[in-house]
């Protein structure tokens, strides 16, 4: 019995200390992003439209040992990848939106353009991200590659009025 209890004891600890240093993780992650809104670099979603491009497959296809498995193996880890970036840049845009609001709320003076442009941010990269979700779950059926543009600008939109409200002399 007494083991029992140890080894829950001890569990404990290791969750709550998993939990703890994935809080402290978003916390300094959202301090950086704070610090340095340029640190959200889009230059790392530059990899997203090329997974959607149709020169991996072809370039498969017209090579002896071709076997559509092989397609159908790298197209499931092409979608993957899409979705761990999708997530990557909600994260993004969701820290930057959070810093934006807090800035919008903390500065003294009233700015309703900048408010309506971070509403309008907002909607538009919800709407992206969701046209791109549906479009990657119909893949499958034929249905053609998502753009990636429209998920990408609201966030360097963003991205930018923040960088000029951090520093606006630049």
């Amino acid at each position: 019995m007494g083991w029992g209890i140890a080894v829950a004891v001890v569990s404990l600890i290791v969750v709550f200390g998993a939990l703890f240093h994935r809080l402290i993780s978003r916390v300094r992650a959202a301090n950086r992003v704070a610090e340095h809104p340029d640190s959200v670099l889009l230059a790392s979603y530059a990899p997203m439209g090329r997974l959607l491009s149709e020169k991996d497959f072809e370039f498969l296809t017209a090579h002896p040992g071709y076997h559509p498995e092989i397609v159908r193996r790298l197209r499931i880890q092409h979608r993957d990848v899409l979705a761990a970036y999708l997530r990557s840049a909600t994260r993004d845009f969701r820290q930057l939106h959070a810093l934006a609001k807090q800035m919008l709320v903390s500065s003294g003076e009233d700015q309703p353009d900048f408010a309506q442009a971070l509403r309008r941010e907002h909607l538009t990269f919800c709407y992206a991200v969701t046209i791109v979700r549906c479009r990657l779950l119909l893949m499958p059926f034929g249905v053609g590659a998502p753009d990636i543009g429209g998920l990408i600008r609201p966030l360097e939109s963003l991205r930018i009025h923040l960088a000029e409200m951090v520093s606006p002399s630049e």
